[in-house]
């Protein structure tokens, strides 16, 4: 899953775009803007960024690499999510 209060970066047509809230974030895949190979990124403060491609969040794509729709509004999430990547729990609340 996806964190809720995080900003975003994305690599769109060789350019960076964001920082964006999650929700902004969300909404790319949906739009066809986002793919499952597109390099993002969860910024943190000054901590070192490291790039990602996009299918490595779960949430975002299915096992085909086609864009999940959003869970419903009065849906709860989990409190952490593990990163495909690198198996560290990231908080999602």
């Amino acid at each position: 899953m996806l964190a809720s209060q995080n900003d975003f970066l994305v690599e769109l047509d060789g350019a960076v775009d964001g920082p964006m809230s999650s929700i902004e974030f969300r909404e790319l895949p949906l739009e066809g803007k986002l793919t499952p190979q597109t390099r993002v990124v969860l910024a943190r403060g000054e901590a070192k960024l490291r790039w990602i491609p996009a299918r490595k969040l779960s949430g975002l794509f299915d096992t085909a690499g086609n864009a999940l729709p959003h869970l419903p509004a009065n849906a709860s999430l989990p409190r952490t999510a593990s990163c495909r990547l690198c198996r560290r729990l990231v908080s999602v609340g």
